[in-house]
């Protein structure tokens, strides 16, 4: 029988564990370890044959190693836990070298796993970092870091205040005369933002340009609107390109936001827009100026009859699918045809000086139209194709069979359009070699030039009632 105050080995019976032996059948007994003071719940049948020699302590102890005083990384052991000493992990009070006070497994001291409060991770993103003036250049705990100022100063900052920009200098920056920022700040003003004068310029020209007419509605009334069709937040880099602009009355701009919203809008929106307000040109209507430019009346037909059977994507699709090859109004949407009416611009100045019969300046036209028709392919791809010159020159010729009273002024435009790359044409079985320029016709040479001007970044052209001009 146990008897409640009598020792047992190393354990002092308290009293009966009602809670133990709800989970088991047999008696359990509140023992109190003499070695150590821990209270610990034992079977009778265990406390009978003396199976404890103590609640785990003495287990312990056996395996520790002193590490009171000892330093590992940025650590200084205080003092050992001694609530851990039963579980068999011990574990130490610790100090680290920024004053934060922590609890650390023994293991993880000896084996190095552990050296700090985790200061060293966050602290060495610091070093050798630059906040506005200041370099970091040593860590000196509790988050503290020496810096150099610019001006030769050294100064002490949290990282906290570092990192949020609340100091950025010794106190030299403060002393400066605020002249300087000021100027750097009218300057940037002037560069950019819809309060400089390029973005005035910009607007100026582009109400000129249309006249101070809405290209909505049609309406002249006072306090027009200068509209980015590609968001001016969301494309900074066509802010200030003349054809990212058209003006609109208060009433159409006003509706046009509402409907597409402010941000991320682009030309397609705009182009939707004036679809629903049925106010929109087809692209056919877009070309009509250059097209009206050939005098042949056969000519100008087989033109538009071979632009109605041309996949969207020349209407639609920017000239360069990676934007590196062309100036920036080719490469937007619509890009591809704005370059069309380019290059027919240029080649029509360029007949002026050879002194070309009218027949021959009909095919520049034409061809200046139609060489890149087929730049995506017949079928549609994601990128411009290497053999679209071959593919466009083949598409006239099973076209124009249609047309037998022109089949040599066909043959002739077929042969202009295939060789419109000049030196840059590619090596293919169905591409007859010719040495540019030397074997190229006049008119092949004048589309070919046309071509590789409109083709230079550096050039920009504005777009003014439907007309192309130098910009």
């Amino acid at each position: 029988m146990i008897l409640v105050g009598k020792t047992y080995g190393a354990f002092l019976v308290l009293g009966e564990d009602t809670e133990g032996q709800k989970k088991n059948r047999a008696k359990y007994w509140r023992c109190k370890c003499l070695h150590c003071s821990n209270i610990k719940s034992i079977r009778t049948a265990d406390l009978i044959r003396n199976q404890f020699k103590s609640c785990g302590c003495l287990r312990a102890k056996h395996k520790i190693i002193e590490l009171s005083g000892k330093v590992f990384g940025n650590l200084k052991v205080v003092n050992i836990d001694e609530s851990s000493m039963r579980t068999g992990k011990i574990y130490w009070f610790c100090e680290c070298s920024c004053g934060t006070k922590l609890r650390v497994r023994g293991d993880g001291l000896k084996r190095g796993v552990t050296k700090s409060c985790g200061c060293i991770k966050k602290c060495s993103v610091f070093i050798d970092k630059r906040f506005t003036r200041l370099t970091v250049i040593k860590h000196l705990g509790n988050q503290m870091f020496e810096c150099i100022c610019a001006c030769g100063n050294t100064k002490v900052a949290s990282g906290s205040n570092l990192r949020a920009g609340h100091i950025k200098s010794c106190g030299c920056l403060r002393k400066e005369p605020p002249k300087n920022f000021r100027e750097y700040k009218r300057k940037n003003k002037q560069d950019s933002g819809r309060n400089s004068a390029r973005y005035a310029e910009w607007r100026t020209d582009i109400l000129n340009r249309d006249s101070y007419t809405c290209q909505c509605c049609g309406s002249r009334k006072s306090g027009p609107k200068v509209h980015h069709l590609m968001s001016y937040t969301s494309y900074p880099e066509h802010r200030f390109i003349a054809e990212n602009g058209v003006t609109l009355c208060d009433g159409c701009h006003k509706k046009f936001h509402k409907m597409f919203g402010n941000r991320k809008t682009t030309n397609d929106d705009f182009f939707d827009f004036l679809k629903a307000e049925g106010k929109a040109k087809t692209t056919m209507e877009q070309l009509i100026n250059e097209a009206d430019l050939i005098v042949d009346q056969r000519v100008k037909e087989f033109v538009k009859f071979v632009l109605g059977k041309l996949p969207t994507s020349f209407f639609e699709k920017p000239a360069s699918s990676s934007g590196k090859y062309h100036p920036p109004q080719s490469n937007m949407h619509g890009g591809l045809l704005n370059h069309s009416r380019m290059v027919v611009y240029l080649a029509k100045k360029l007949c002026e000086p050879f002194n070309l019969q009218q027949k021959d300046i009909d095919i520049v036209i034409a061809a200046a139209i139609l060489h890149d028709g087929l730049k995506y392919g017949v079928i549609e791809q994601k990128h411009t194709t290497h053999t679209h010159a071959i593919d466009m020159a083949k598409f006239i010729k099973i076209l124009g069979k249609r047309f037998p009273e022109i089949s040599e002024e066909i043959s002739v435009l077929s042969d202009a359009v295939l060789f419109h790359m000049g030196r840059w044409s590619i090596e293919h079985k169905e591409m007859p070699k010719k040495k540019f320029p030397d074997e190229y016709s006049t008119v092949e040479k004048i589309v070919h030039l046309a071509d590789v001007v409109a083709t230079m970044p550096e050039i920009s052209f504005t777009f003014i009632n439907d007309e192309v001009f130098l910009a």
